[in-house]
């Protein structure tokens, strides 16, 4: 209750993120820091825990913080930037596999630098196995994610650890983008809203699409940028070296920056 839907907080000293078991009682949206990132819960339904990948043997994901899915059984990379001191960012899922219970704590291990996650099932989780203790291994193939996202005055910019195909991924027809608000009431979560109120999500349409030089980040020309609690970025497009990807992200957005590839000089 009093929280819309899912978040990852990024936790700063003093700052009041909602939690109604303390003892800070004002809810006003004015006293209430909002997460670095909102999830819908048919993208993550039950976050677990966050930690940095402190490993150089893990696909190039080093340095990246993850996030382990007690509800999907699911692993993300969070993707950060901050405008103006205030963090927003990302989340895009590790494709191609799934943990078959839902993964509650892990650890890189100082040995190999592989991912080590131990977790369960007790009620409202898509993968059932009672429990269970795993291994993530690096496969040593290519990891086509993005890997970061910055939110322009005129559009969104992702950034791929991998050259994308130039005809695909320069093509707005290979992107859909929605965006949709929550109301924070006494609810068991929120529904999703529209700029003007109403239920539902709105279309943001990708009118252009411009890709760096380098064919690892491109730019999403997207009409009428502005803050928003949820956005969800869907693309399907193809790798220089031929792999299909068909992907969801979901980000917020706090404020309109000037970060990345396509940041104006």
């Amino acid at each position: 209750h009093w929280t819309p839907k899912n978040e990852i907080n990024l936790i700063e000293k003093g700052k009041f993120y909602g939690n109604l078991m303390g003892y800070h009682k004002d809810l006003t949206e004015a006293n209430i820091t909002s997460p670095m990132i909102w999830m819908h819960n048919d993208f993550d339904r039950s976050p677990a825990e966050q930690l940095w990948v402190n490993s150089d043997k893990w696909g190039g994901l080093g340095g990246q913080l993850i996030n382990l899915s007690y509800g999907t059984g699911h692993v993300y990379v969070i993707m950060e930037e901050k405008v103006n001191g205030r963090a927003q960012g990302g989340v895009v899922r590790i494709p191609d596999f799934d943990f078959p219970t839902g993964v509650m704590r892990g650890r890189f291990h100082p040995s190999d630098g592989q991912l080590y996650a131990c977790g369960l099932f007790g009620w409202a989780g898509n993968k059932t196995r009672p429990g269970g203790f795993y291994r993530l291994k690096h496969t040593g193939k290519p990891v086509h994610i993005p890997i970061a996202i910055n939110a322009l005055k005129d559009g969104v910019s992702l950034t791929f650890m991998h050259e994308l195909d130039p005809e695909t991924a320069a093509d707005p027809e290979s992107y859909l983008v929605k965006r949709w608000n929550y109301k924070r009431t006494r609810n068991y979560g929120s529904r999703d809203y529209k700029a003007d109120g109403s239920q539902g999500r709105d279309i943001a349409k990708v009118s252009n699409v411009k890709m760096s030089k380098d064919k690892k980040s491109i730019f999403l020309k997207i009409a009428d940028m502005k803050p928003t609690m949820q956005m969800q970025i869907e693309y399907k497009i193809d790798t220089a070296d031929g792999e299909y990807l068909s992907h969801r992200i979901q980000n917020t957005i706090h404020a309109i920056g000037n970060n990345g590839p396509f940041a104006k000089k």
